[in-house]
């Protein structure tokens, strides 16, 4: 994608850059997670509040924000569509 450095750092985690001026100073991690229902419940135990679950049908994600802006987004992808 323009704009975007990505580099692969094991078979299953990498670190992606991205230009964008608006996002300057917050940052964005992603965690891919086996099952993101009870990592969902599992954090509102502990008090911690997560956005909707959005289905996409292949993936499932939420996320978090602290004030600040930046994001920890959840992800669970579907086995049977890959």
């Amino acid at each position: 994608m323009e704009g975007v450095a990505e580099w692969q750092i094991t078979g299953n985690a990498g670190l992606q850059v991205a230009h964008d001026p608006e996002a300057a100073g917050r940052s964005t991690v992603v965690l891919v997670v086996e099952d993101i229902d009870e990592t969902v419940g599992g954090l509102a135990g502990r008090g911690v509040g997560c956005g909707p679950i959005q289905d996409f049908g292949f993936v499932k994600l939420t996320e978090i924000a602290d004030p600040a802006g930046n994001k920890v987004t959840f992800v669970w992808e579907n086995p049977s569509q890959g």
